[in-house]
């Protein structure tokens, strides 16, 4: 199932084209023609957007409370599966991800989870806010920190070449 929510974009584009020529350029003037290919397009748009739905822990709210007060620096991306400045952050979030899971907590809350339209009012939160809090759960950076920040929070003790280019 990973491969299918991560590529999914590209099979939803493929599927639409291989669609477009059966139902369109090679369907005969009388058979399902555009309609036929509308349909079959909407049905596949059904498909995508469930296969993309987005997976928040199941209590975001409790368990973003349990990490805040761990005692270690938590960083929080709201995102949604359709944001392309989501999307665009993606890289540079695993980057530091990669670098920094343990010593400091990662948390991914999806926008289209209704657990977590709260979250987004409590910490004026939209679509792409990323917020990082220190180890006492205080706000300590709005956007995504340099990974010096994050060695910083962590004691300075983490000197992470994977983590480098996330900044």
């Amino acid at each position: 199932m990973g491969l299918i929510r991560r590529y999914s974009y590209l099979i939803a584009a493929v599927l639409c084209l291989v669609a477009f020529w059966f139902g369109v350029v090679r369907t005969p003037a009388n058979g399902p023609g555009l309609a036929g290919f509308l349909g079959l397009a909407a049905v596949l748009t059904l498909v995508w957007v469930a296969l993309r739905r987005g997976e928040s822990p199941p209590n975001p709210a409790r368990r973003l409370r349990k990490v805040l007060g761990s005692g270690r620096p938590v960083l929080v991306h709201f995102y949604s599966d359709f944001c392309m400045r989501c999307m665009a952050q993606k890289p540079r979030l695993d980057a530091l991800a990669r670098g920094f899971r343990g010593p400091v907590e990662f948390v991914f809350l999806n926008l289209s989870d209704p657990a977590v339209r709260e979250l987004t009012r409590e910490y004026q939160a939209t679509s792409g806010t990323v917020i990082l809090f220190d180890g006492d759960g205080k706000e300590v950076h709005r956007g995504i920190p340099a990974p010096a920040l994050l060695e910083e929070l962590v004691g300075g003790g983490r000197h992470s070449p994977q983590a480098r280019g996330a900044g």
